[in-house]
């Protein structure tokens, strides 16, 4: 009796977790043209800084006739980011980021909010509010992401950027650094906001090959 309760409670967390009906497809974030970027920006009182990568990867699964519903993970390495001066990034990578000890920063969605439409139309953006798990410098911690999907059946003209279906994702939120434990000395607090802003612009491919 009691291997058969436990194959039943797991059944009802799969079947909460992963749509039993739709159209779900698997978009992978990997272009080999390195088009794929997120940016940040902090407004500091006496300079703004921006920093830059190309260096993001993941995956997102959409159901596509329900957008109350997508599972996902986005992977960026933290030294990849260029803010045009060499001194500063080593500055950022060793004494904030702490890059050797913490890598990476990810955010795995958690569930979705609000959905407006509620399902991937051909070429018309969907704007979503997502909340999800942002992993970095040893912390985890819920925050809110709005998004504006894109779904672009594949094309001659989509095949231009990349085989298969594609999904543009256009998606902002900020992060307060305090609440990661990187701590912004004082020496530097006219030059470094604590609250940073990110955006991620990536576009996904369920074409089999991209995702090798």
């Amino acid at each position: 009796m009691r291997g058969s309760r436990c194959v039943s409670t797991l059944a009802l967390i799969l079947s909460t977790a992963i749509p039993v009906f739709g159209d779900v497809q698997t978009f992978v974030v990997r272009d080999p043209e390195n088009r794929n970027v997120v940016t940040f920006e902090s407004r500091a009182p006496l300079e703004n800084i921006h920093g830059t990568t190309h260096a993001v990867r993941g995956s997102l699964r959409v159901d596509r006739e329900d957008l109350t519903w997508c599972a996902g993970e986005l992977t960026i390495p933290l030294d990849s980011f260029d803010t045009g001066i060499v001194l500063r990034n080593t500055q950022m990578r060793d004494h904030y980021l702490e890059t050797d000890r913490y890598p990476e920063v990810v955010f795995q969605v958690v569930k979705v909010v609000s959905a407006d439409p509620p399902r991937l139309l051909i070429g018309k953006p969907s704007h979503i509010v997502l909340e999800g798990v942002v992993r970095m410098h040893g912390v985890e911690r819920r925050e809110r992401v709005e998004v504006t999907a894109t779904y672009f059946a594949e094309s001659d003209e989509t095949r231009l950027k990349l085989p298969g279906n594609l999904l543009r994702i256009d998606a902002a939120f900020s992060v307060v650094l305090g609440d990661y434990g990187i701590p912004i000395p004082k020496l530097v607090a006219l030059q470094l906001d604590e609250k940073v802003s990110i955006r991620v612009d990536v576009t996904a491919s369920d074409e089999p090959q991209t995702q090798e």
